[in-house]
């Protein structure tokens, strides 16, 4: 009896795996009202799949659960699959200052989903230009001509096109070689595999699928119109840093986020604005600086132009009843004789 209860012990206090650990977290009431609030019916197939991702990602494994489930919910939020094999979204895992960090990142099939979704576009389209097929780029118009005659399988360039509803089309074309020079730069994993010399990231391993990511991701940014959704893909999908992510973020992070301003008229108890307040003393050291402020008029000769009565020409022929001469009785008493 005594060697089963140590037993019992032995087996309580040894550590969860880390599938273990994720179910643990995952069966929590909280999270599960999360997944359910965002996928209804749905929610069981979704974690099931998640699961089956981290069961099968050895350096997933290695990130906090509630990490990969905060994660997770970016995408459960857009409604897009985790599946490896379809492509629509991923689970990717970093190292952050020594530490295995989950990144949600959104594929090219994704963002053509969420495009879809809106309603908007009549059709869109991504996928990769071989030699000879490009004949020319209008760069005034934009309008691109991929009729050429293809003459290998080399790919030389990537293309993104869509269609709005409305009729407005357009089409963007980078290089091979513009493609890879954008992955060096914003690309943190594409960066941790070229300093490393090894290939972990997409980039590395699967290059064309995202090089059409980037060639979708960068037209319905700059050109298309975005739903709530594809804002949010945008701004959540941390596997690239471009300019129209960052700003994105910015707008999401810090909208609506600073003080508000005040009128007069917004104040608790306050009556309608009094325009007939004197201006606020001026500092007495302030006031030994200043010029005394000489009143001008309009001139009833030259339209718009404001006068004064020292500057005034004698022998303006407007000057009989001109406001500058005025002597406040509506008279010219004061008014000097003409030259």
């Amino acid at each position: 009896m005594a060697n089963a209860l140590a037993k019992n012990k032995t087996q309580s206090l040894a550590p969860m795996t880390p599938i273990e650990s994720m179910k643990s977290v995952i069966n929590m009431p909280s999270v599960q009202e999360q997944f359910k609030n965002a996928l209804a019916d749905t929610a069981p197939l979704f974690i099931a799949s998640l699961i089956d991702v981290f069961g099968s990602d050895g350096y997933l494994q290695q990130c906090e659960p509630k990490a990969v489930i905060m994660e997770a919910l970016k995408a459960a939020t857009l409604k897009l699959p985790l599946n490896k094999g379809l492509g629509f979204a991923y689970l990717l895992p970093f190292k952050n200052k020594g530490k295995m960090t989950p990144t949600f990142c959104v594929g090219w099939k994704g963002y053509v989903q969420l495009a879809m979704r809106s309603g908007q576009y009549k059709i869109i389209n991504v996928g990769m230009v071989y030699d000879g097929e490009l004949r020319s780029i209008d760069k005034l118009s934009g309008e691109v001509d991929l009729g050429g005659q293809k003459k290998s399988d080399e790919v030389v360039a990537y293309f993104s096109h869509f269609k709005l509803i409305n009729g407005f089309t357009k089409t963007l074309v980078w290089t091979k070689e513009g493609v890879y020079l954008h992955a060096e730069r914003y690309s943190r994993a594409f960066q941790y595999d070229l300093r490393e010399k090894k290939q972990l990231s997409l980039w590395s391993t699967d290059f064309d699928s995202q090089a059409m990511k980037t060639m979708i991701r960068q037209i319905l940014s700059k050109w298309g119109i975005l739903s709530v959704e594809m804002v949010s893909a945008i701004a959540n999908d941390k596997e690239e840093y471009d300019e129209e992510a960052e700003t994105v973020r910015k707008i999401k992070n810090t909208a609506n986020t600073g003080p508000a301003l005040t009128f007069d008229g917004d104040k608790p108890g306050a009556g309608p604005a009094d325009d007939t307040k004197p201006p606020a003393a001026i500092p007495q050291e302030e006031q030994t600086n200043q010029e005394p402020t000489k009143a001008t008029v309009p001139c009833p000769t030259r339209e718009g132009d404001k006068i004064l009565v020292e500057y005034c020409d004698t022998k303006c022929k407007s000057r009989p009843g001109c406001p500058a001469f005025d002597d406040g009785n509506g008279g010219v008493e004061d008014m000097p004789d003409f030259a």
